[in-house]
């Protein structure tokens, strides 16, 4: 019952904030019927060798997936919303226990206060009992439980000149699992950019940011980074993004330590279907999954590709290694996941994925492979 009020909570104030976004002023008409809505449902058949995200207790199940969803946008002249939900439903040939209903709402707002300022609020709610993704899998405890989390951010941009630019942000993070050896958390971020336009094919940055991350009945960890960094266009649509700088991170047991953080990307977008895009990411951050400092690094790659009129691919590769450094734990991680999807109408899509993941962790108990495959369809209204 606690739970569920707080998923009720977490819906109702994404709901709220939009409403409240939306209602700030009215230099814009707004009516109902300029709103796009659009309904979707998706169902899929898979097979699953590790429904248990263990390599102990592993068992293989089909799973079926029926889910609903609702997209709902408003674009005026200077401001824009969308608000997306969905409702899915999982059912387990031969696990039954571990049928279950999960949720996910999203909202992403922008407003242009004037032509020099601006902000744009993102408000994210998630409950799940499996990782959404390959990030949300990397460090997370082992075996199979369910979460609630709630990622809010807003960042307020301000053009000082034709090429000075100042951008502030907060955001906060709450994580809720279902286990009791999984703690509660919340984190608080709050930073700024400085941007230096120098041409339309180069831009550098200085920037700083705070975190504090409190962890029920554990304590506080805090890191303070400064970083530098740039974007340059190779071509017109190549570009290259770079951030560098140093945490200063005070642990939970309040130990000291400066780590170096650094972000290195490079995007190519061919076209308006086609893309790439290849990164380095270097983090020292407080972990959500454990009273700790996750040490980490990782590579991710992706590419979208339309290979024929209606058929089109998408692949995605990621590795990284992380270290618990209280714990001794240190977790490697691989995983790909591809997709082919096929437009069977112009409101039909059906498709066909495989995702691997595979943990090497030198705790024997944290190690898991999983292979999934996927087939189904996706209907617009």
């Amino acid at each position: 019952m606690r739970r569920l009020k707080r998923i009720r909570c977490f819906i109702l104030y994404t709901v709220f904030l939009g409403i409240c976004l939306l209602a700030s002023d009215n230099s814009d008409a707004f009516f109902f019927e300029d709103m796009d809505i659009k309904p979707r449902a998706t169902l899929k058949q898979a097979f699953d060798d590790n429904v248990t995200f263990s390599n102990e207790k592993e068992k293989e199940d089909f799973v079926t997936t029926l889910s609903a969803g609702l997209d709902v946008g408003y674009e005026g002249k200077t401001r824009s919303f969308e608000i997306t939900g969905d409702i899915k439903q999982q059912i387990y040939a031969q696990e039954s226990e571990f049928n279950n209903i999960s949720q996910a709402l999203g909202m992403n707002f922008r407003k242009e206060f004037s032509k020099y300022d601006r902000i744009h609020v993102t408000n994210a709610f998630t409950h799940s009992e499996e990782p959404t993704s390959f990030e949300d899998a990397f460090g997370k405890t082992s075996g199979r439980y369910s979460y609630n989390r709630n990622i809010f951010n807003a960042e307020y941009i301000r053009d000082v000149s034709k090429h000075v630019s100042l951008q502030g942000r907060y955001g906060n993070e709450s994580y809720r699992a279902s286990r009791s050896d999984v703690r509660d958390s919340l984190s608080h971020s709050v930073g700024f950019d400085v941007n230096y336009i120098r041409s339309s094919a180069t831009n550098y940055l200085f920037g700083y940011d705070f975190i504090t991350h409190h962890i029920d009945d554990s304590g506080t960890a805090t890191v303070h980074t400064v970083s530098t960094g740039f974007r340059h266009f190779l071509t017109k649509q190549l570009y290259a993004d770079a951030r560098a700088g140093v945490s200063f991170v005070d642990a939970f047991d309040e130990s000291n330590t400066s780590e170096p953080n650094v972000i290195v990307a490079v995007t190519n977008d061919f076209n308006e279907t086609d893309s790439a895009s290849l990164s380095y990411r270097k983090t020292n951050m407080p972990s959500l999954y454990a009273v700790d400092i996750f040490d980490s690094w990782r590579v991710t790659a992706s590419l979208s590709r339309q290979l024929l009129e209606r058929l089109r691919t998408t692949v995605s590769v990621f590795f990284g290694e992380g270290n618990f450094e209280a714990l001794s734990i240190n977790d490697k991680q691989t995983g790909v996941n591809a997709q082919l999807s096929y437009d069977v109408s112009k409101d039909a899509v059906a498709f066909l994925s495989f995702i691997y993941s595979d943990i090497d962790s030198n705790i024997n108990t944290r190690s898991y492979d999983r292979n999934l495959i996927e087939v189904g369809t996706r209907i617009s209204f």
